[in-house]
Formats: structure tokens, sequence, C-alpha cells
């Protein structure tokens, strides 16, 4: 998406330059390039703008527990919007713009998860410096796991908590070949998310790394447990 917007005010930029010499251009040129131009945006941008719109919805649904039986939103839905916003059946969506989105959202355990995880980012700089954060995926599950944009929590972990992650790669079972995933060491996705590691292996596997202490998740007690990794375990 970000391409996408980036190429567009490229687009309009560049049009803002031949304008000086549109009068110049022959007529049944501009009456060819104009309608493609305007059919290049719709095909680049509607989809993109239809997918968005859908996801917030969505995601708003699943926090307030909405089934498609009881609210859904169409493609068409979507064109009123973008044609007359006042005209859109609001009513509809009332519930999902209320402040019980909100209550709902605090009560929710991945929300919970995330919350615990951004409260490293209060930690020293100096500290963080030092130190990575370590997620027991094989004992955490939440079902935004399970589905394809899980293959981009490990970044999302990593810049609310101000920690590298100590393998955070996604599940063996997605593909990454974008965000970079290709320079990693991808030789312990499985052992992360299947098994495990011992305190041991951890530690080791920190000072390979460079790093002096970790920070791991005990989803039992959903607070952190800083091992200090140059002492031996207990």
């Amino acid at each position: 998406s970000v391409h996408r917007f980036l190429a567009l005010s490229l687009l309009i930029a560049y049009i803002t330059l031949i304008t000086e010499n549109f009068e110049k251009i022959p007529r049944n040129f501009k009456m060819i390039f104009l309608p493609i131009l305007a059919l290049f945006f719709l095909k680049m941008y509607g989809g993109n703008f239809y997918n968005s719109w859908k996801g917030n919805l969505e995601a708003r649904k699943k926090i307030m527990k909405i089934g498609d039986e009881e609210l859904s939103f169409e493609k068409r839905d979507v064109v009123k919007y973008l044609l007359n916003p006042f005209q859109f059946n609001w009513q509809k969506a009332k519930k999902l713009f209320s402040d019980s989105l909100q209550i709902n959202l605090q009560k929710n355990d991945y929300y919970k998860f995330m919350r615990k995880i951004a409260e490293l980012d209060s930690l020293p700089v100096a500290e963080k410096k030092e130190a990575l954060l370590y997620i027991p995926f094989h004992k955490v599950h939440f079902p935004q796991w399970e589905t394809i944009y899980a293959t981009q929590d490990g970044m999302f972990l990593a810049s609310i908590s101000g920690l590298a992650l100590l393998s955070g790669l996604p599940h063996p079972k997605y593909q990454v070949g974008a965000y970079g995933y290709g320079y990693y060491d991808h030789s312990l996705r499985e052992k992360t998310w299947l098994q495990g590691f011992s305190l041991d292996e951890l530690k080791k596997l920190t000072l390979q790394r460079g790093f002096r202490n970790l920070y791991i998740y005990q989803p039992e007690t959903q607070s952190f447990e800083k091992i200090i990794c140059s002492e031996p375990a207990k």
C-alpha cells in the first residue's frame, strides 16, 4: 500500500509538470490518455481502498463478537459510501463505532497481550541495547496467528517493545519471502513454534547473538522474567 500511494503521489506530481504544455498536447491524445489514467488509478487503488475499509470493519466486528449473519458488508456498501458518505447506512454499523468497542477491546486477550509487550518500551535505551525478547510461541496461542497476516507480527512485537526478538520469525507453515525475512536464520522456526527451548538453550542463543540479557514472556502470569545470560542456569 505504501508503494502504491507513493507511486500515486509521483504521478500526480508529474501531471502538474506537463500542465504547462497541456495545450500543446494533441486533443486526440488527451482523449485517450486521460481515461486510461483514470482507469489505472481505479484499478490500482480501488481494490486497495475496499480491502482497507473492509478489513477495518471486520476487525471491529471481531472485537464486538458480531458474526456475519448479524452484520456483513459488501462491495456495494463501499461504493455507496464513496458516492455519498451521508447516504451510507450508518445505522447498520452503529454498534461498531460506539463506546462499547473500546470497552470490548480492553477485554480482548490479544490486546492485553500487546499492551503487556509494549510495557518493555519503557526500559532504558542502554538496557534494551543489551537485551532480547523471547516469546514462547509454543505456549501462546491467538487466532490472529492462524492467518497469513501473522507473518507481520514479529516486526510488530519488536516495534512496540523496542527489543529485538530471539527467534521471532513466523510459524514455519507460512511463506516469508517478503519483509527481508530471507536474511535471517530460519533453522529455529520449527522448534520455536512447536517445542520451545530450555533455559540453557535460550541463554546460549542470546550470547551467540551478542546480547547479555533476555526477557522471557511468561504466559501463565502474563509477566516477564529477566534472565542474565552470563550467569549459570538455576
